[in-house]
């Protein structure tokens, strides 16, 4: 869960949660016991560790901020694993139709 202690992170932690699932919440270091608090079962300050160049697998990562590629992502994420965002930040690609 990138943003972990967001509006949507927060939520999303507890939602996992409630439904069993094995939580690791992203954030900043001021937010990590937040993060542990509301239920995250590992919890990664992205100050010190980014969290798409490690060696855990996810089966689903929902990222609330935007600030990796698909691409990033998709290292972490297991064969049939899924990515969801709440967050996009225009592509190169998206720039053609939506000038920013």
């Amino acid at each position: 869960m990138n943003g972990a202690a967001g509006g949507v992170g927060t939520f999303a932690v507890q939602i996992a949660k409630s439904f069993g699932a094995n939580v690791t919440g992203v954030c900043s270091t001021r937010n990590v016991d937040l993060v542990r608090s509301i239920g995250a079962d590992q919890v990664i300050d992205y100050t010190q560790q980014d969290c798409t160049k490690g060696g855990q697998r996810y089966d689903i990562v929902l990222d609330c901020v935007g600030n990796h590629s698909f691409s990033e992502w998709r290292r972490v994420l297991n064969p049939k694993g899924s990515s969801s965002a709440s967050e996009h930040r225009p592509t190169f690609r998206c720039l053609d139709f939506w000038p920013v």
